[in-house]
């Protein structure tokens, strides 16, 4: 016997976004649920948020019987804004995020090369590349509760009570 090929993309997560009701309408037309599109407790934005719940639910149990990919196809077709949700090592990996420019390599404190994340909006008046290491942890915990309006003795408390911890 011959087992049937597990689909490796089926189950996979996307974000999808439909805020607007001409969007919800064109979600419902693409997964052929026009049957949602006039249930009342999917009827409006106020509606559908009421029975979220439900709806992630049906949504869910809907989108299940699709593959990633078919489903992005379907989707992006449509005009349905909606995005592959990648892991860590994915998104590493992603051709179009390293063209941008997002995927960056940059030197740590300890003058190791790592990858690193770069802000994915461009500004025409700010630098596309990082400019330094994100900081060790703890580094930072005093200037930053400086900056909230703690003193001097409330962050030793803090410190005492092990609530925050600091690279000095």
């Amino acid at each position: 016997l011959q087992e049937p090929a597990v689909d490796a993309d089926r189950g996979r997560p996307i974000y999808m976004s439909v805020p607007f009701q001409h969007l919800w309408v064109r979600l419902c037309k693409a997964v052929d649920r026009p049957d949602w599109i006039e249930n009342p407790r999917y009827e409006t934005k106020e509606s559908r948020l009421q029975n979220r719940d439900d709806l992630h639910s049906e949504l869910d149990d809907e989108f299940r019987s699709y593959s990633q990919s078919d489903l992005m196809d379907i989707l992006l077709d449509a005009n349905v804004p909606a995005a592959e949700v990648n892991t860590v090592e994915q998104a590493l990996r992603d051709q179009h995020l390293q063209a941008r420019g997002t995927i960056q390599t940059i030197e740590d404190s300890e003058g190791d090369d790592v990858r690193a994340v770069a802000p994915p909006i461009r500004l025409s008046e700010e630098p596309e590349t990082l400019s330094s290491a994100p900081p060790e942890l703890g580094e930072d915990s005093r200037e930053v509760l400086r900056e909230c309006g703690y003193d001097e003795d409330e962050i030793e408390s803090l410190l005492a009570e092990g609530v925050i911890q600091t690279s000095s």
